[in-house]
């Protein structure tokens, strides 16, 4: 009974559970299929090696391609707005976290309980997409398929770990603004993508764009920044453990906001 009732099991159970009702979502379905558009080279690639056409670019060429236009810069952020936004901010909105509160959960097992569940939902699209994508590709290169597949590995972790860093910071915008979130999400990609392009090398350590784009083992796309210079490469096991600590101190602000939130709810009550 005692285990049942520890904070570690508690915490699992509800990620678990917030996982579960994410996956049963419409919203999560379209965000599966949006992951899924490139998978449409397949018909570039049959078209290419069965009719005329001549092509200079390589299927592996077009994955990496594909991997730093459309998932670094595009679905991976987008998937951060999407699931960090409701990550805490949902439970306050239909006010299911006064439930929540009277449960014997701590806050900060309630905040990791959810990230941790909005998160694996999220680490699930990323890899499925990421991963059709190579098989998309290198199905018409298929000396090579086993081969470079360290690089999928190596890519499938850097998006990952990505998706921690955006989707913490999200979902603590979306826990103190949940009208102006959005926007102020929006504008903080943007703004990470930007430091990540600066000389500045404080601006470079604190982007998470930028830790990403240097822990790719083949540097596969022209990311400079506005001085003309090449990012430099990091190991990524470095870069990983960044965001994490990025994730902790968000859940210790969030932790501190339902703290805050239970002592209202307790000053109303009474």
């Amino acid at each position: 009974m005692k285990q049942k009732l520890s904070q570690v099991h508690l915490t699992l159970t509800l990620a678990q559970l917030t996982a579960h009702r994410l996956r049963r979502r419409s919203s999560t379905l379209v965000l599966l299929l949006l992951g899924l558009v490139p998978c449409a080279i397949l018909i570039f690639w049959v078209i290419s090696n069965f009719g005329d056409g001549r092509v200079s670019l390589k299927p592996y060429d077009m994955f990496l391609r594909v991997q730093s236009h459309y998932f670094l810069n595009f679905y991976v952020p987008l998937l951060a707005i999407f699931l960090g936004l409701g990550a805490i901010s949902d439970e306050i909105e239909t006010r299911n976290i006064t439930f929540t509160l009277v449960r014997p959960l701590h806050r900060a097992s309630i905040v990791v309980g959810r990230l941790l569940g909005h998160y694996i939902v999220g680490f699930g699209l990323v890899s499925i997409c990421i991963i059709a994508n190579y098989a998309a590709n290198m199905f018409f290169q298929i000396e090579d398929f086993a081969g470079q597949l360290p690089i999928l590995l190596n890519s499938v972790f850097i998006l990952c770990f990505g998706l921690m860093g955006y989707l913490s910071v999200i979902a603590v915008l979306g826990t103190f603004w949940r009208k102006f979130a959005i926007i102020a999400g929006i504008l903080w990609l943007i703004l990470d993508n930007l430091f990540g392009r600066t000389p500045v090398d404080v601006f470079k350590w604190v982007s998470i764009m930028y830790r990403m784009s240097a822990s790719y083992w083949e540097k596969h796309f022209p990311f400079y920044g506005f001085t003309g210079t090449a990012i430099e490469s990091s190991p990524a096991w470095i870069n990983a453990f960044y965001c994490l600590c990025l994730a902790l101190i968000c859940i210790a602000i969030m932790a501190a906001k339902l703290n805050l939130k239970e002592i209202i709810l307790s000053e109303g009550a009474n």
